[in-house]
């Protein structure tokens, strides 16, 4: 059985009385080693980015820049690079809200996430410089990283917080609307959300039809889909079932265009709420904090068979 879990809680729920779930520790946290007995351990929380380069990432360059011939990379004008490359949220509020108001449900996504990224500086307004008065306790160069991601959050926040439109109630809502714009990543988000509500037929079919649309925010929307399974079993084939198979869809989708850069808001959320900070491209991050060297290998090669797939249009097997 499938958890029921949702794929995009707002901040929102993290942000009092947790410090956003994460704690500078002198570079200590619990994690899974990659010995035999699978026990958690005490590891290093953040390591020097020059530690990040290992064979395996020589051999694979960021999914970011391995962009396959006939993917949906986005429009220079998207909402979401609107979101991604602004260094003012409450320009974006504006510039995107008319379209938002017009159904396109990108723009009600991005707006959603303007109003959270910007929420727990309201929530706790001394939140960033708690952080920063730990951050002595990391090494020089990924409390530089980690600073850099704060400085670049308060500068994109401070207007739209001083206009007064960053409330609970506001994230809450503008999540709402966005889930309820019918779209293929809102389809997949209903599938993580309510998995009774289809049957496996077609939730096949509709992550086929996903896939072949080569839809970066629909296959990262996927990956929740595709990933761990309360019991293990992965009822949607061999690319399912684990949190190797999420990061290799979510590294699909950066593949495809989804913006999984350095700079890009899904590393500096990954930074700011769960203190995993690093100079490199989500598939660093991912490598140093979320996977086992085995596991990182095995999510690079599905990421690469898949994109193999997707390229000869041949997705059914992806269920084989």
């Amino acid at each position: 059985m499938r958890n029921s879990r949702l794929v995009l809680v707002a901040i929102t729920a993290l942000a009092a009385g947790a410090a956003l779930t994460w704690h500078i520790r002198s570079g200590t946290e619990t994690n899974h080693s990659a010995n035999d007995t699978g026990a958690a351990v005490q590891r290093e929380a953040v390591r020097s980015p020059s530690s990040l380069t290992t064979p395996e990432t020589q051999a694979h360059p960021p999914a970011m820049k391995q962009q396959s011939p006939g993917s949906k990379s986005l429009d220079a004008h998207s909402p979401m690079l609107a979101y991604e490359n602004s260094e003012d949220l409450a320009q974006v509020v504006e510039q995107l809200s008319p379209a938002a108001q017009s159904g396109d449900w990108q723009a009600k996504w991005m707006l959603a996430r303007a109003f959270d990224e910007c929420f727990p500086q309201v929530a706790d307004p001394t939140l960033y410089g708690k952080i920063r008065a730990s951050a002595h306790e990391l090494p020089p160069e990924v409390q530089a990283d980690m600073l850099r991601h704060l400085n670049r959050s308060e500068h994109r926040c401070r207007q739209l917080i001083a206009s007064g439109q960053v409330t609970r109630t506001k994230v809450l809502e503008s999540f709402d609307v966005a889930l309820r714009t019918e779209n293929l990543a809102n389809r997949a988000t209903s599938l993580v959300n309510s998995p009774e509500s289809m049957s496996e037929n077609d939730a096949k079919a509709m992550i086929r039809q996903i896939v072949e649309s080569r839809d970066p925010w629909a296959i990262w929307a996927l990956s929740e889909v595709m990933g761990e399974t309360e019991d293990g079993a992965n009822e949607y084939g061999p690319f399912s079932g684990s949190k190797v198979d999420r990061w290799a869809w979510k590294f699909v989708a950066c593949a495809l265009g989804y913006p999984c850069g350095p700079d890009s808001a899904e590393v500096r959320r990954l930074c700011v709420t769960q203190g995993h900070c690093a100079s490199q491209a989500l598939e660093g991050v991912v490598q140093q904090a979320f996977l086992t060297p085995a596991e990182f290998k095995e999510a690079i090669g599905k990421r690469d068979e898949l994109l193999g797939i997707i390229a000869a249009g041949n997705v059914q097997s992806i269920f084989r």
